[in-house]
């Protein structure tokens, strides 16, 4: 079981990568709701597929950068797409990938990584948005020997870009929304 039982969305994460130490934990997340990064893209559709009933849309942010050093950098944000007309959005799961890693979904809002922090920072019927920022490296390792990559679909892999950055893969699943009663 991977953690993101009722998503509804068979994905597969691949990583090649040294086994995380307990160091290598981020530090809980803020108790004080995050103001949104100033730094937050609204990306085009990756991806978008029909689900039983339900419409899922992928959505991936640009490369971003660790922080310098082992200090972690600036937060970041990826925010869906309002959903099609007759939709609303039903369930969000955020999955950061590269050189870092982190993972959350509606019923997890603060996520959980290594040596990256998550969270969702925004989630109605009409958008979800995660925040997230990655600890730099002073551990020795060299991310340019990092492989990362999340499979969408087959033959569709998002991978993290230039060593030292990661991305962040937004899921979104919309069902149709229900129709409002005929006037009396």
């Amino acid at each position: 079981m991977n953690g993101f039982s009722g998503c509804g969305l068979a994905v597969a994460l691949l990583v090649c990568a040294r086994t995380a130490s307990a160091a290598d934990k981020a530090p809980a997340a803020p108790a004080t709701p995050l103001a949104a990064p100033s730094n937050t893209e609204t990306p085009q559709v990756l991806r978008e597929w029909k689900e039983g009933g339900d419409l899922v849309r992928a959505f991936v942010s640009s490369a971003r950068p660790n922080g310098a050093a082992g200090a972690f950098g600036a937060w970041f944000g990826l925010t869906s797409s309002a959903p099609p007309d007759g939709y609303r959005l039903k369930s969000a799961t955020f999955h950061l990938v590269g050189d870092r890693f982190c993972a959350g979904t509606d019923a997890s809002p603060a996520g959980a990584g290594t040596s990256a922090e998550c969270r969702q920072d925004l989630r109605d019927d009409r958008a979800a948005r995660w925040a997230f920022r990655m600890q730099g490296h002073d551990d020795g390792i060299d991310p340019e020997r990092w492989s990362m990559g999340f499979s969408i679909a087959p033959g569709q892999l998002v991978t993290s870009g230039p060593a030292g950055t990661s991305r962040g893969v937004l899921i979104c699943t919309y069902t149709t929304a229900p129709r409002p009663a005929p006037a009396k």
